[in-house]
């Protein structure tokens, strides 16, 4: 292991650039049925209508591998899909591993208003004009000891910063390693700019979200292991492969933190009651809202622990599963346009 050194950090703040070529706004009015069935989305399509099944109030919806592919671009029945539920008075909610500032895209394409969840349930913010609603802060405690044992291990650590003092999230590295090259094009595609500082002080301690490495795919399981002896119950992390290369995201947060704790506090805030909550997804981070909602969709892409936590398969991104899954809720009854208002 790397022998423990003094921190020097960078600040990270992530920019807002027009991205050539952004997600497009297409609003055909089809999208594909659960089934693989072309339905109809118009406003004269009558749903089927069952007695006694649950009102979905809420959809929260994933967003890479979920929501967005690897071009991050939507498929255009989702759009048409999304829209047509915000219609019928439901409300739509990113709940996404993303900051809100990472969501930027997204949320300015589908125009979206009212909170969201963002950095696995840390953060709910609202999905319009971007404030903090709530966030969960990692203990104060434990911060100088993961930098610390992640230092041992020769990683840099890339803590998430989000308080009211800033107009946006920023991140923070330390420098006991070299930045992993996964790190380094997530910088690019997110159009981030950094600064130089000396310390990660007490007064930024209060305000981290979340504290994340990279390693790559062997180092993983001792390490996963590792964190599990050394903090137990302390925190809350995730491992979360990376598609594109042979590595694992290990990111660490509150112990009360998941989508799901995001979820019902976004119900709080909106008076509704979480046995109303449809979600989708695909990943890992994932589980804690599939396993927990009333309705849930695990992508036809997802691993089979993924699949497992939810009550339903949808189809691939690819193939507009978001438009899939919310077909399926309008041809049970369980949306009704009119019943939530517009």
């Amino acid at each position: 292991m790397a022998s423990r050194r003094g921190p020097l950090v960078f600040f990270f703040k992530a920019a807002i650039f027009p991205t050539p070529g952004g997600l497009r706004s297409l609003t055909r009015p089809i999208a594909l049925a659960y089934t693989g069935e072309m339905k109809s989305g118009s406003p004269s399509f009558q749903p089927r209508r069952s007695s006694g099944v649950t009102p979905i109030d809420l959809v929260a919806c994933d967003l890479d591998g979920t929501l967005i592919g690897r071009d991050h671009r939507i498929h255009r029945d989702d759009v048409a899909a999304i829209r047509r539920l915000r219609a019928a008075g439901v409300h739509f909610a990113i709940c996404t591993g993303r900051s809100i500032i990472e969501s930027h895209d997204v949320l300015s394409e589908l125009q979206l208003q009212g909170p969201g969840v963002f950095v696995t349930g840390a953060v709910v913010a609202d999905m319009a004009d971007r404030q903090t609603l709530h966030r969960r802060t990692l203990p104060a405690a434990a911060i100088a000891r993961l930098i610390d044992f992640f230092s041992d291990w020769g990683h840099s650590s890339l803590a998430l910063i989000d308080e009211d003092a800033s107009p946006a999230p920023y991140y923070v590295l330390t420098s006991h390693g070299p930045v992993h090259p996964a790190t380094s094009e997530w910088f690019v595609r997110n159009r981030v700019q950094a600064r130089q500082t000396t310390q990660l002080d007490g007064a930024l301690q209060r305000h981290v979200v979340r504290i994340g490495i990279v390693v790559d795919r062997p180092e993983t399981p001792r390490i996963e292991a590792e964190l599990r002896r050394h903090f137990g119950t302390e925190i809350y992390f995730l491992s979360i492969k990376a598609p594109l290369f042979d590595c694992h995201v290990i990111e660490v947060f509150h112990p009360a933190v998941s989508k799901w704790t995001g979820i019902t506090t976004l119900c709080q805030r909106l008076n509704l009651a979480p046995e109303t909550v449809a979600a989708i997804g695909d990943d890992v981070n994932d589980i804690p809202m599939l396993r927990q909602a009333h309705i849930s969709f695990a992508m036809a892409s997802a691993d089979e622990d993924v699949k497992a936590a939810a009550k339903r398969t949808t189809l691939p991104q690819t193939q507009a599963g978001v438009a899939a899954a919310i077909t399926e809720l309008f041809d049970e009854g369980r949306i009704v346009s009119g019943r939530h208002g517009t």
